[in-house]
């Protein structure tokens, strides 16, 4: 009897085991010219945006224009910012409306961690071509250039899953030389 209860209590435990590491999420790790980060969820590669910009869809394998979420990074170097020579608040507008299709004032002010920073960054909102939100926030890196990193997704997707993806990102996003 003894044995077979232990049995039984293994097996529980082995189920239990399995069923804990099963829930455990996977991140995936994306690196995107000095920076890397990871996300709770399959993006796709990053693809070119335009000069020194890049975006990543999920799903996955979505097709431009049905994905739910969308990163955007913009790399602004130090050449850049010497050439355009515009300070923080129009070097956003310029990217809100370069690489977001959007020159709307913030509809809020909201503050994320990025590399141990608190960072403030703007919540807009799209109707156009799609109900859309979107967080843009501009950090300033070791080496003195710039990274712009928006957020955009569907109006009615699940808050939980955008706030995790976000968060995530936000958590982990770390600058290498």
């Amino acid at each position: 009897m003894a044995k077979s209860s232990m049995k039984i209590l293994c097996f529980f435990l082995f189920f239990l085991l399995l069923s804990a590491n099963a829930e455990e999420k996977i991140l995936q790790t994306q690196v995107l010219k000095n920076i890397t980060f990871q996300t709770p969820v399959p993006f796709s590669a990053p693809a070119v945006f335009g000069m020194e910009a890049f975006t990543l869809s999920y799903p996955a394998n979505s097709p431009q224009g049905k994905e739910t979420f969308e990163i955007r990074l913009v790399f602004i170097s130090t050449q850049m910012l010497e050439n355009i020579n515009m300070d923080e608040v129009e070097l956003l507008k310029y990217v809100k409306t370069t690489f977001l299709g959007t020159a709307k004032k913030a509809e809020k002010n909201n503050k994320r961690f990025f590399m141990n920073r608190s960072i403030e960054g703007e919540l807009l909102s799209k109707k156009i071509p799609r109900p859309l939100l979107l967080e843009v926030y501009l950090l300033s890196l070791q080496d003195g250039s710039k990274l712009a990193i928006s957020f955009i997704y569907e109006k009615d997707m699940d808050i939980k899953i955008a706030q995790e993806i976000m968060t995530t990102i936000s958590n982990t996003l770390k600058y290498k030389e």
